[in-house]
């Protein structure tokens, strides 16, 4: 704890400015952070609708038109991929950075990935077991998750293709965490770039405050050393409350020189000899009859 009163008031201000100031840039920072991912997930979810309207009927319906082997699953993968890839691809170039794709239930493969470009070697593959795609088809529920999947670690919005009652499959949306975090890091800088300055501001206009402050009280405190050994010395008017405490200062030194008159007057005309010592034996006073004696 520091001793001076400027020391004081800096630890002070450091803790009243810092205080608020840090605790709303982390809650803002937080809100950020959930906004920003808010929206992310809010627009990935509005491209799988569009994919959703895109896809008709269902694999069902497109498969109907298949005239090759029902048995064989990788040729109907093929097919579905053929009449759907184009659809992923232009909603893949529409939005660029985002990944988009089908999954036929039935056939436990992906239809299509876009931009195949990037992706398509995926077609044909199953999601793994402990693949978030299971629990949107087995529940019937939209889901979105961050974490490593089939494109990695991603933002992955999934939503389930339901024709008659029935989960046909999903379709999912997603977009690299990285790119979200890119967008969050700049907002947590604009943040902690703010509370710093807000930090730095309030430290520096309460240092200015005390530096005047002690400027003032070191005013009073020489003007009291000097009126030790003379009472005409008057302190300088200064502003606030340390103002009023120079002005009582001033104001008891010239009650003691009135007093000190009045007493030396009292002394002087008295016809006794007066003479005044201190402790040590020295005279500290003596009037004009003492000094006749």
């Amino acid at each position: 704890m520091p001793h001076s009163l400027r020391g004081k008031l800096l630890l002070l201000s450091l803790i009243v400015v810092s205080l608020p100031i840090t605790t709303t840039g982390y809650f803002l920072e937080r809100e950020g952070q959930q906004a920003v991912l808010k929206e992310k997930q809010e627009r990935l979810f509005g491209l799988d609708r569009l994919l959703d309207a895109q896809l008709g009927s269902g694999f069902e319906a497109l498969l109907a038109d298949y005239a090759g082997d029902k048995t064989d699953l990788a040729a109907q993968v093929r097919y579905l991929n053929a009449r759907l890839t184009a659809v992923t691809d232009q909603m893949a170039a529409a939005n660029p950075g985002v990944g988009v794709g089908y999954y036929d239930k039935a056939l436990n493969a992906i239809v299509t990935y876009g931009p195949s470009a990037l992706y398509g070697g995926t077609v044909g593959q199953p999601i793994p077991p402990d693949h978030p795609g299971w629990t949107v088809m087995r529940s019937g529920q939209p889901a979105v998750e961050n974490g490593p999947q089939v494109r990695g670690q991603i933002l992955n919005a999934m939503w389930p293709i339901v024709r008659e009652g029935r989960v046909q499959g999903y379709i999912w949306a997603n977009q690299l965490s990285d790119d979200v975090d890119r967008q969050t890091a700049a907002m947590d800088r604009a943040v902690i770039g703010v509370t710093a300055a807000g930090v730095l501001l309030g430290i520096l206009l309460t240092q200015a405050m005390s530096r005047g402050l002690t400027r003032d009280v070191r005013t009073v405190t020489d003007g009291l050393v000097r009126l030790r050994s003379d009472l005409h010395h008057n302190i300088p008017p200064l502003p606030g409350e340390i103002g009023e405490i120079a002005a009582k200062v001033n104001d008891m030194a010239q009650a003691l020189l009135d007093a000190q008159s009045l007493t030396a007057d009292i002394v002087q005309s008295i016809a006794d000899g007066v003479i005044a010592i201190d402790r040590a034996g020295l005279i500290t006073a003596i009037n004009p009859a003492a000094c006749h004696m």
